[in-house]
């Protein structure tokens, strides 16, 4: 008798111990989705997970290794990062929600998004799943990919500047549909580009250069930067989620909006030696830049202590474009002042949801 009272209170504490063991988010009530729910269902499905960020996060290795293999370039890691991030929240917010704490798995959910980007991809780490968390991602992932696929169908935003063909990359932007209407704008530039002049740099400088090109190893984002720092300062579940999210969709805008001026303006990059690879695509304004001003204000936004520190970054970002060659201080300028836009015009739409 007394065995099967031990079992009968261990498997109850199995499936209880979500409520038990809370995890508190520490700001808004209830906590906001970028879709509207329907919470009924999930409020009649028990499940024994805890949502956590190293069960989220195991993901990563495997993408990345994904990514380097088949050479996946950035904007469509920005693309698909944009939609993992906004589906997770969804998912972790609305369970919380419901629940009052952060139950179930988002593995299901995971891997929808994962197959919709990349079909190919077979390296799956052991998934944990229960009807709460399958249920949980058919409630929210439907509208994601209906997005996703509206902007297969969206006509193209901008053209070629000489008639040539655009990369892959630049045609998926160029179908991208904002997440904040109207996107901010900025002014014909002063001037057409010339050639920089060459200047002395130091193993720091040159560091940087390498870092955010993403090359010879190294690789500056500003996901991973924002990542790293939440996962080192500790920061609450809700609000890491929260935050990343924010930036992605800030990041997302401002890839439209830098690349939307460049073909609006179809400035030639200057003139001359440059230290990595010139990209294809028109030079005004820089989109690195662009970048760089969007994450600038939005972390500042939530971790206002580190402003000095993102602030740092930023420069670093937008100015290694120039010491590469690749772009002039008009270019910089002008990204800086549109990121700084975007990222304002983001901040001012979820505070206002």
């Amino acid at each position: 008798m007394k065995k099967i009272l031990l079992a009968t209170f261990v498997i109850l504490l199995f499936l209880f111990a979500p409520w038990v063991f809370k995890a508190k988010a520490d700001h808004f009530d209830p906590l906001p989705t970028e879709f509207a729910y329907c919470e009924k269902d999930l409020s009649q499905i028990r499940s024994p997970y805890l949502i956590t960020l190293e069960r989220i996060d195991k993901w990563e290795k495997s993408l990345q290794t994904y990514f380097e293999n088949e050479k996946i370039d950035y904007s469509l890691q920005l693309h698909f990062y944009t939609y993992l991030y906004l589906a997770q929240r969804d998912a972790a917010f609305l369970s919380y929600n419901v629940h009052k704490c952060f139950v179930g798995s988002l593995d299901p959910l995971t891997k929808s998004v994962i197959n919709a980007f990349f079909p190919k991809f077979d390296t799956f780490p052991e998934l944990v799943t229960d009807p709460y968390s399958e249920e949980l991602a058919n409630q929210i992932w439907p509208p994601y990919l209906k997005r996703l696929k509206k902007e297969e169908t969206n006509p193209p935003q901008f053209k070629s500047c000489d008639g040539k063909p655009l990369s892959k990359g630049t045609q998926k932007v160029a179908k991208w549909i904002p997440w904040i209407t109207p996107l901010p704008e900025v002014p014909p530039p002063e001037m057409k580009n010339t050639q920089m002049p060459h200047t002395q740099l130091s193993d720091e400088q040159l560091a940087l250069i390498y870092g955010w090109a993403g090359e010879k190893g190294l690789d500056l984002q500003w996901r991973t930067l924002a990542n790293t720092f939440m996962y080192d300062h500790k920061t609450p579940l809700g609000k890491t989620l929260f935050v990343r999210s924010i930036l992605m969709e800030g990041l997302f805008d401002a890839q439209i909006a830098s690349k939307l001026a460049k073909y609006t303006y179809c400035i030639a990059r200057p003139s001359g030696h440059s230290l990595i690879r010139k990209p294809s695509t028109p030079s005004y304004p820089s989109g690195h830049a662009t970048q760089a001003g969007t994450a600038e204000v939005i972390l500042s936004h939530f971790f206002p202590d580190s402003t000095q520190e993102w602030c740092e970054m930023a420069e670093n970002s937008a100015e290694s474009r120039i010491w590469a060659g690749v772009h002039t201080p008009q270019d910089k300028a002008a990204g800086m002042q549109l990121g700084r836009e975007v990222g304002t015009d983001q901040i001012k739409r979820i505070f206002l949801l």
